[in-house]
């Protein structure tokens, strides 16, 4: 391998460092100067009771497709909350 080479490939790699470095800085410099308004805290929403006691729909839906592959032909009648 040619030593000319491995000089280039040096200074691209260190080039490269450092101005992903940089960004980097500037990045935490922004994020610090003009910090985001922090989330809303809402309760979750519920749905009507119904014959899935008022679960969320992406559960009812996830719980179901679990119970027809695993059971062929298996139906989900009730889904109660533990507490």
């Amino acid at each position: 391998m040619n030593l000319e080479h491995v000089y280039v490939s040096a200074v691209a790699f260190l080039a490269v460092f450092v101005m992903l470095s940089t960004l980097a800085g500037l990045m935490s410099l922004l994020t610090r100067a003009f910090p985001g308004k922090p989330p809303e805290r809402k309760p979750p929403k519920r749905a009507g009771r119904g014959s899935m006691g008022g679960a969320e729909p992406e559960l009812v839906a996830g719980v179901i497709a679990a119970v027809t592959i695993a059971i062929p032909g298996g139906r989900v009648t009730k889904i109660e909350e533990v507490k």
